[in-house]
């Protein structure tokens, strides 16, 4: 009988291990192993290693390029105080809940078919403002329905707003009488409260808002006769 002492096994074990490479070697180390008393787990622990697998060195990452910023998404960067920008022109994008489904589909008749001249009251007054650049009415199906009042306009948001209650007031009238939770009317005699209520209902852009001449007041396009 074979018998060897932990420290005799420790000292000679790599050496019987650098010339194991046949399956024959590597079984006879592994009866070896278990006649050990002393460090059967030992042996053990260090055949598996021995004949393991080297590790696979790890793949290099390749490095990540920064992307160029898209003047299309990408927000434009606020300018420092004081300096100057061309951009005159704004958006507003006005969401106003209305009352029901039925009032949605009275408002859509009135404004398609200019019931009470309420479009022929809209065209002449944005002609008489001079600084919308593009206007449009969208219904939104929902509950409830909405309706949305998306227009390009030239300067200051509150100048805009008080223009449309001299010029729109009217017209504005008509069209709060559809919706839900409306400003106080006449919009002409409440003006705060109306400036108020669209800045509430007014969604915001996401990112830039894109102009192809960002420098041009709608008087410059289309001057007065």
């Amino acid at each position: 009988m074979i018998c060897l002492t932990a420290s005799f096994a420790e000292a000679h074990l790599a050496g019987w291990l650098a010339v194991a490479r046949d399956d024959r070697l590597l079984a006879r180390l592994r009866e070896l192993g278990r006649r050990l008393d002393p460090v059967p787990d030992l042996v053990r622990a260090a055949a598996r290693s021995a004949f393991a697998a080297p590790p696979h060195p790890p793949r290099p990452q390749p490095e990540m390029e920064e992307l160029p910023m898209n003047p299309m998404t990408s927000p434009t960067p606020a300018p420092a105080d004081g300096a100057a920008t061309s951009q005159v022109q704004q958006p507003l994008t006005l969401i106003m809940p209305l009352k029901s489904a039925q009032h949605a589909a009275q408002l859509r008749g009135a404004l398609e078919h200019n019931g009470g001249g309420i479009r022929d009251a809209i065209e002449a007054a944005l002609d008489a403002l001079r600084t919308v650049h593009f206007a449009r009415f969208v219904l939104l199906d929902g509950d409830p329905p909405k309706l949305a009042v998306i227009t390009s306009y030239d300067d200051d948001f509150e100048g805009y707003i008080m223009s449309f209650t001299d010029h729109l007031g009217p017209v504005f009238d008509q069209l709060l009488e559809f919706v839900e939770g409306a400003p106080p009317r006449p919009v002409a005699q409440h003006r705060d409260e109306f400036l108020a209520y669209v800045a509430a209902g007014d969604l915001r852009c996401v990112g830039a808002f894109y102009s192809a001449y960002p420098d041009k007041r709608v008087a410059d396009i289309n001057p007065a006769p």
